[in-house]
């Protein structure tokens, strides 16, 4: 397997401490979320574009002895982090396959509960994803997503320039490479469509508080580059000093920042998969 074409990111080692820090940023959210949602001990869960694995391991301990997790990505270079991640903690229920969000008959497998993050925005045909998500769903199963609303709404408090030129980087991301950093509100409307049950719905934007989380922003911008770059987009001397001024930024304490804003949304399959 290699990195889909419409991925702009860097992914496996390359990747790795970016991905450790998005998770630290996010996960306390979806926990939040899944307590919401108390009966996963036991489950049969699908992490779809499961990346190196982070979350993986927090769904497998929630589905505990008698529960089985499988971590799906198209990378084999992030799924092999995710084994040594899952190896060294011990971790005998959680299972990991390449493949695609576009081909899930592969699996030939169904599952209590499918969850995915920041996958669709990726994606060229989102509601054909969704639909495969579905099909591999078991009658009454869940269905939980959480996905970009936007870049707009991110901030600087207080107010920054070096802010302002990162937020244009991303913003730059979605335009030429049509990451739909829009496409969570448009999830309720094919959840409509689809006729699943919504049993949960809300909006989360992680605040980036210290040195460690404001990393992401110079790492972010870092890996996105060399893709604008040769696009004529911007210059390896303007980033070198958007990254060199961004790393000041994080280091600086009275600056927060505020990250892309997306939707939690859980939805229950009532109908029978033929």
């Amino acid at each position: 397997m290699v990195k889909s074409k419409t991925y702009t990111l860097k992914i496996g080692e390359q990747a790795k401490e970016r991905l450790l820090i998005l998770n630290s940023v996010c996960n306390p959210f979806t926990l939040s979320l899944l307590k919401s949602f108390p009966r996963i001990k036991g489950k049969k869960i699908l992490d779809l574009a499961c990346g190196i694995g982070v979350m993986t391991l927090e769904l497998g301990r929630l589905a505990g002895n008698h529960g089985r997790v499988l971590g799906v990505d198209i990378s084999e270079e992030q799924l092999s982090i995710a084994r040594q991640l899952a190896k060294s903690k011990n971790c005998k229920n959680i299972q990991y396959r390449a493949g695609t969000a576009t081909n899930l008959n592969a699996l030939n497998e169904e599952f209590d509960i499918v969850y995915c993050r920041f996958l669709l925005c990726h994606l060229r045909t989102p509601l054909k994803s969704i639909k495969e998500m579905i099909r591999c769903l078991k009658k009454d199963g869940l269905l939980i997503l959480e996905e970009p609303t936007g870049c707009e709404p991110m901030f600087s408090s207080p107010q920054s320039a070096t802010f302002d030129q990162c937020k244009r980087i991303h913003l730059l991301q979605g335009e030429v490479f049509k990451t739909d950093f829009t496409v969570g509100r448009k999830i309720n409307h094919w959840f409509q469509k689809l006729q699943l049950a919504v049993e949960y719905d809300r909006l989360v934007q992680p605040l980036l508080k210290n040195e460690y989380e404001k990393r992401q922003l110079w790492l972010a911008v870092r890996e996105i580059a060399p893709e604008l770059i040769a696009k004529g987009l911007t210059t390896s001397l303007e980033i070198k000093r958007i990254t060199a001024n961004l790393k000041r930024y994080a280091r600086n304490d009275k600056y927060q920042s505020a990250y892309v804003q997306y939707r939690q949304i859980v939805a229950r399959n009532r109908k029978q998969q033929n």
